[in-house]
């Protein structure tokens, strides 16, 4: 049992490791942060080479979140909107705008679905209507959180967690659910996986397209967000992230801030995440990363280890360039865990390589 189990560490670990080509970063087109003070940042430099994928590493309370939540993120955003800033940074003329997709970022509450989430119920309701046009029915009320809903559940589809009685637990009233589309009425579409969902509209399909690339397509889009798993919950944010962005993605010029981006995926999960920010980047887009992910760092473009410990104790610029310069940095701590990881598998690929007694 132990040899297969080293095996598929191991595997999982190559799979990783091969899963990016790293881009050649050009650090004459980056943003430059100058003699930055801020929290336990004293007069500290740093530079962002824009097109790439950078991670930002460094022990809890070393003053990431500092660094890039607060200060590039505000040196940025003043920029974008035509203001000077009192302080000495360079941000390139390529930098159109920027958006952040920080742990606090989480809009759901107890009836969200996921496609109320995303964005995607008001397509919905939208071609449901067009076909309710002649018994008066509007968009509105292909919402069960409206005048369509159940008068009994009030669109709950439950009433002390039993089945409503009236609606059976399809959350809207009977009229509405006389409206059907290739077959199916409103709550069926909802409940129906959305790797199987017929396309509405163009729109529809890149929500759908986009979904499934995040490995979400098993989901519904009347799947309630307060159902999901922790991982569920992170890609789905990514997806609104990526859905609403849309046009800003394709227009190039953006910067976009991911706070711990893996937290709560397993390793395929990060393979998808990956994948993802490659595509953000091919489109002339930029990505900065606050991570502790060992699959993330190792793979990233460019890295800035902020140290090297927390408080009075860090706040300095430890390291800054690719990945092979971090393990080989002796003041970086994420440097030598890092250095450590990789003896760990060179370990693994020992045992697994030595020849096993026959009484095993």
């Amino acid at each position: 049992e132990v040899v297969p189990y080293l095996n598929s560490v191991l595997n999982h670990s190559e799979e990783i490791n091969h899963v990016r080509k790293k881009l050649i970063v050009n650090m004459e087109d980056s943003i430059i942060l100058n003699k930055v003070n801020i929290n336990n940042i004293n007069n500290q430099s740093f530079k962002f080479p824009l097109n790439c994928l950078i991670s930002v590493t460094g022990v809890s309370g070393s003053g990431k979140s500092s660094l890039i939540n607060k200060y590039l993120y505000e040196e940025i955003r003043l920029k974008t909107l035509g203001l000077r800033s009192p302080n000495q940074s360079i941000i390139p003329n390529s930098i159109k705008s920027i958006i952040s997709l920080s742990q606090s970022n989480n809009k759901s509450n107890s009836r969200s679905v996921v496609a109320t989430y995303i964005g995607a119920f008001e397509i919905i309701r939208k071609v449901y209507a067009e076909l309710g046009t002649i018994y008066g029915l509007t968009p509105g009320m292909f919402s069960f959180n409206s005048s369509g809903a159940c008068d009994i559940c009030c669109g709950v589809g439950e009433l002390d967690d039993v089945v409503c009685h009236s609606c059976f637990g399809k959350r809207f009233k009977p009229e509405i659910l006389t409206i059907k589309l290739n077959g199916l009425n409103i709550s069926e579409f909802l409940e129906t996986t959305i790797s199987k969902v017929h396309l509405l509209e163009d729109k529809l399909g890149y929500i759908v397209t986009t979904l499934k690339k995040l490995g979400l397509g098993h989901l519904t889009f009347g799947t309630l967000t307060n159902s999901l798993s922790g991982g569920e919950r992170q890609r789905l944010r990514l997806a609104e992230l990526l859905i609403s962005n849309f046009k800003l993605l394709n227009e190039g010029g953006l910067l976009i801030i991911f706070d711990e981006p893996t937290q709560g995926l397993n390793i395929l999960d990060i393979i998808s995440i990956i994948n993802i920010f490659d595509e953000i980047i091919a489109k002339g887009n930029s990505i900065i990363c606050i991570e502790h992910n060992k699959y993330i760092i190792e793979n990233s473009d460019f890295i800035i280890d902020v140290g090297p410990l927390s408080g009075h104790m860090g706040g300095r610029n430890v390291f800054s360039g690719d990945y092979r310069g971090l393990i080989n940095c002796d003041a970086s701590i994420t440097g030598g865990c890092m250095k450590k990881e990789q003896s760990k598998l060179t370990n693994i690929n020992r045992i697994i390589n030595c020849p096993v007694p026959a009484s095993y």
